[in-house]
């Protein structure tokens, strides 16, 4: 079995093991145990503490995938023990900023999302913990080593706030000790992957003065904080939603968003495991000039990521109605953020890997252009749709943010470097599985419990597009699309 096949199909069945553990959290416990702004407040930290750990990291996560294979022979020759130091001296500038800025988010978050302000301070410890994680999680992702990393962070951290929400239900924590035990469980996660980090016998974090010579640190420096305000902007794009409609609504409206949000992100699961591996070997072909092999990578992952992101958006919708009868009253208004959020994950995976093919290469500093573009269009769509739409405009403000971003990197790389995915064969694997989707929507389901008409709907469809697929002659596309992908490694 291939390097991408190997860990893809780890990285799918661990991403979905954490899904399967997220949904009995988030569908069957968070909304029956816990109000909505808790969930709320959850959804914002989280977030938040994500666009805080990458300002803080000084944009490393990304050096560390482009500069590591240079000094690998040598187990890092400096590198990690630099990475280090430079990261937690910006993360004490980051955490300044925070407490700086905190009579500011007081005042625009007092009134709608009050409980934010309260745990505001408690954003420091969780952001360094996520901080230090993303940091050896790209250390080991440089090594081709994807699968410790998304076992710790989709399934024992789901796991262990699992426990967290029993524990609430069984009276042994009030919310309050539930929060300490959320950070904690991070600071856990992260302490299980430094020691696995430490026993790689690739990497060590030996000190090496010589590396601060100012034209090496100069390089590195200069693409990490170009990196650092791309993947900032990238961070940030991700929260715009959360903290408008936190501002403009309340942190309850932010708990009945994080819901929906959630059922249609599934999507773009399996294509994460995939880019996890792909990415490093993008880096790697730029390193050897072999634009070619870019081309390759680039065409089968958006090919495939579509195709799975339709069959799963499509099963999904049609099991909409009965998912949300699982649901209380409130999450109701879900509905449509599912649809519209769905969609935009469709959109933005079927772009492949093109943002990283573009934050590899030589023109990397563009891709902060785009991404802040992407602020820019994010935010105004959001000022014009949520005060109309509520949290459902919310959602297709991020859709139409997710298309004009996609939109405008895949025509900045089909110019600059001569390459683009997409054909009529999209179309082609689009036809059937639109076909079973309709198909088992529309069969009208009357009497009967709503765990048997999702089991009946998704089987019916299952079967449907699988029938259709090969009859059509999809199946093979895809499965000459995996041969070329795995064609494409060293």
């Amino acid at each position: 079995m291939s390097r991408i096949q190997s860990q893809g199909f780890w990285n799918t069945i661990f991403s979905y093991t954490g899904a399967a553990i997220g949904v009995v959290n988030l569908i069957f416990l968070y909304p029956f145990y816990l109000n909505t702004d808790e969930i709320g407040l959850i959804r914002i930290l989280t977030s938040v503490s994500i666009l805080y750990a990458q300002v803080a990291s000084l944009g490393f996560n990304s050096a560390i995938l482009r500069f590591f294979p240079h000094y690998r022979t040598r187990q890092g020759a400096g590198f990690p023990a630099a990475v280090l130091v430079l990261t937690l001296a910006g993360f004490l500038v980051a955490t300044f900023i925070a407490l700086l800025f905190r009579p500011v988010v007081e005042s625009v978050y007092l009134e709608s999302s009050a409980l934010f302000v309260r745990y505001y301070p408690w954003l420091i410890p969780l952001s360094l913990f996520v901080m230090l994680f993303s940091l050896a999680e790209s250390f080991l992702r440089a090594l081709y080593k994807t699968v410790a990393s998304l076992f710790l962070r989709e399934v024992l951290l789901r796991l262990l706030t699992t426990f967290g929400v029993v524990a609430i239900i069984a009276g042994w924590f009030t919310f309050e000790w539930f929060m300490v035990w959320y950070i904690a469980i991070h600071g856990i996660i992260l302490i299980l992957l430094l020691v696995g980090l430490i026993r790689e016998q690739a990497i060590r974090f030996n000190w090496v003065p010589g590396f601060f010579r100012y034209r090496r640190i100069k390089k590195v420096m200069q693409y990490g904080l170009v990196s650092l305000f791309a993947g900032a902007t990238s961070s940030f794009i991700t929260i715009i939603d959360s903290l408008m409609i936190g501002a403009y609504l309340t942190l309850d409206d932010v708990g009945i968003y994080s819901i929906a949000f959630f059922m249609g992100s599934v999507i773009a699961i399996p294509a994460r495991g995939i880019s996890r591996i792909a990415v490093p070997m993008v880096a790697e072909a730029w390193k050897k000039n072999r634009p070619d092999k870019i081309a390759v990578l680039y065409a089968r992952t958006s090919l495939l990521h579509f195709a799975i992101g339709l069959f799963i958006l499509t099963g999904i919708l049609i099991n909409l109605q009965a998912v949300f009868t699982f649901l209380p009253d409130a999450f109701a208004a879900g509905a449509l953020v599912v649809f519209w959020i769905g969609t935009g994950h469709l959109i933005d995976i079927t772009g492949g890997i093109n943002g990283y093919i573009l934050i590899t290469s030589r023109r990397y500093h563009n891709d902060l252009l785009f991404n802040l573009a992407f602020i820019a269009l994010s935010v105004v769509t959001n000022l014009l749709l949520i005060p109309v739409y509520g949290i459902s405009g919310a959602a297709m403000a991020s859709a139409l943010s997710y298309l004009g971003i996609n939109a405008i990197r895949t025509v900045y790389i089909w110019r600059a470097f001569s390459m683009h995915p997409f054909n009529r064969t999209y179309l082609k694997v689009a036809l059937p599985l639109l076909a079973a989707g309709f198909a088992a929507g529309w069969i009208p389901l009357t009497g009967i419990p709503a765990l048997a008409d999702i089991l009946y709907r998704s089987i019916l469809f299952t079967v449907l597009a699988v029938g259709l697929g090969y009859v059509t002659g999809v199946s093979r596309l895809l499965q000459t699309a995996l041969a070329e992908l795995k064609g494409a490694e060293y």
